[in-house]
């Protein structure tokens, strides 16, 4: 389909899939803008101050290989990060949506930085991620198409009746 996806159409039951990793335009700034990055991440930090060009912001690829499958909610996380993303899928969709922390693909420099600057990534720029939710068949079936097309991609949560947004670690809910 050509339709653009809407952030409102999450269903209960949906899986919840996050493209790419959390923070990657957030993370790259700070690389390339901190004095002290450098400090921070030693040999990471060229990598890292070139996500902008590599993967990209852009999540047109991943439309391109999402556009057969039925997706049922859609969302570019930017401004917010991704924790602001997916309250904005659970809030426009009229449900609720239970995280899981241990999958959320945070790279090992975004950690290495946050935890340094004392910043939570769920809250950096995430341009170039993106969220949507569909039935857990059609996302494992997305998930592997975008694998196939060189897009990592994950399982992040799932939707379930009510409202809000839950993050659930090993530990319990957080």
């Amino acid at each position: 389909g050509g339709e653009p996806w809407s952030t409102a159409g999450a269903q209960i039951g949906d899986s919840i899939v996050l493209t790419k990793w959390d923070a990657l335009e957030g993370s790259t700034l700070l690389a390339r803008d901190r004095p002290d990055a450098l400090s921070i991440l030693g040999d990471e930090q060229t990598m890292v101050a070139h996500w902008l060009d590599h993967p990209g912001i852009s999540v047109v690829a991943e439309g391109e290989v999402l556009r057969s499958f039925p997706i049922h909610a859609a969302h570019d996380p930017t401004e917010g990060g991704v924790a602001q993303g997916i309250h904005e899928l659970a809030n426009c969709s009229g449900v609720a949506i239970e995280i899981e922390a241990e999958a959320l693909p945070v790279k090992s420099a975004t950690r290495m930085l946050c935890e340094t600057l004392c910043i939570d990534p769920l809250g950096l720029l995430a341009s170039g991620a993106l969220l949507f939710a569909a039935t857990p068949n059609v996302a494992s079936g997305a998930i592997q198409a975008l694998r196939e097309a060189a897009i990592e991609a994950s399982i992040i949560g799932v939707v379930h009746a009510g409202s809000g947004v839950t993050l659930r670690s090993e530990d319990g809910l957080v």
